[in-house]
C-alpha cells in the first residue's frame, strides 16, 4: 500500500506539471499579435546642392529668351515722355524726333559692349529707320545700321563728325515699307551683324568702338528689345 500511494502521488505530480505546461503554452499562444507592421523611420534626405537649385524665373520686362523690353524701360524714365520724341498712335509709337530715342544708358548688370538690339517697326516709307550701337557719351561716335524705304540696308560708323560706310547689302526682295518688320543689329567683339525679319543681311568687322549706349530713330515702333551676347 505504501508503494501504491507513492505511485499515486508521483502520477498526480506529473499530471499537474503537464497541466501547468499546457496552460503556459496556451498563455503564450494566446498573447495578442502586434497590430500592423512596425514603422521604421526614413533616413534624413541629403541637403540639395546649390548647383541643383533651379533659379527663380526673372521678373519684370525680361522674357524667356533674355530680351529686355527697352521701350518699357524708356517710357518709365522721368522726362522721356515729356520730350515728345515718341507719339503714341494706337498700339505703336511713332518717332517724331527731333532727337533719337536713347536707350540702355544704365541697365543694371549690362555691359553694353556685346549687345543685340531688336526693333519691331513699320517703316512708313520716309527716311531710313536706324539702330545705333556703342554710342559715345558725347554721341561723337557710334555704329549705325539703317534700312531704307526700298529695303536697302547698310552698316556705318560715325566718328569725328564723319560717316564711314562699312558695308552695304542688296535690297530685300519685295520689301514693303508699310508692313511690320523686325530689324536686329548685333555688336559682338569686333563683329557687326544685321538681320531683317530673321534673315542675316550680312556682317562686317570693325574694332574701332568698344562699348556705349544705343538708340533708334524713325519709323512707327511696335517694340524695342535688347540683350547681352
Amino acid at each position: 500500500r505504501a508503494h501504491a500511494g507513492s505511485r499515486a502521488r508521483q502520477a498526480a505530480n506529473s499530471g499537474g506539471a503537464d497541466n501547468a505546461g499546457s496552460q503556459n503554452q496556451r498563455l503564450v499562444t494566446s498573447s495578442p499579435a502586434t497590430s500592423g507592421p512596425i514603422k521604421v523611420g526614413e533616413p534624413p534626405k541629403p541637403p540639395v546642392a546649390k548647383s541643383d537649385l533651379k533659379p527663380v524665373p526673372p521678373t519684370g520686362t525680361t522674357n524667356s529668351g533674355g530680351w529686355i523690353d527697352s521701350l518699357a524701360e524708356c517710357l518709365v524714365v522721368t522726362g522721356n515722355a515729356a520730350k515728345g520724341t515718341l507719339k503714341q498712335e494706337g498700339a505703336v509709337w511713332r518717332w517724331v524726333g527731333p532727337e533719337a530715342v536713347f536707350l540702355g544708358g544704365t541697365p543694371a548688370g549690362k555691359s553694353l559692349a556685346n549687345l543685340a538690339v531688336r526693333l519691331t517697326f513699320r517703316h512708313g516709307g520716309r527716311n531710313s529707320v536706324a539702330i545705333k550701337l556703342r554710342i559715345g557719351k558725347t554721341t561723337g561716335f557710334n555704329y549705325n545700321a539703317v534700312i531704307r524705304p526700298d529695303g536697302m540696308t547698310e552698316i556705318k560708323r560715325w566718328q569725328d563728325e564723319r560717316d564711314s560706310l562699312l558695308a552695304k547689302f542688296d535690297p530685300i526682295p519685295g520689301f514693303d515699307p508699310k508692313a511690320s518688320h523686325v530689324m536686329e543689329f548685333r555688336a559682338q567683339s569686333d563683329m557687326l551683324t544685321l538681320l531683317v525679319d530673321g534673315q542675316t543681311r550680312g556682317s562686317v568687322k570693325d574694332a574701332t568702338l568698344a562699348s556705349g549706349s544705343f538708340s533708334i530713330s524713325f519709323g512707327s515702333i511696335e517694340k524695342i528689345e535688347y540683350r547681352d551676347l
